[in-house]
């Protein structure tokens, strides 16, 4: 479930890329590759930065798991 406005985002911890990556084992570049094909988890810009929330992380990686 998304936050429903933005303060509900800035009062939780916000994941960078290199700490998302590692929580979802893949290399930052994957990651990367995954966001400009809009494939990957949810994510948040703030100008030139990037940032995941865990729940977006979680909801991904069940999405997308396989049996």
């Amino acid at each position: 479930m998304r936050p429903n406005n933005i303060e509900d985002i800035k009062m939780e911890y916000l994941y960078t890329t290199l700490e998302a990556s590692k929580w979802l084992r893949l290399s930052v570049r994957t990651l990367e590759r995954y966001r400009e094909n809009s494939t990957g988890p949810y994510y948040i810009r703030e100008g030139t930065r990037v940032f995941y929330r865990l729940p977006d992380l979680k909801q991904w990686q069940e999405d997308n798991r396989t049996i």
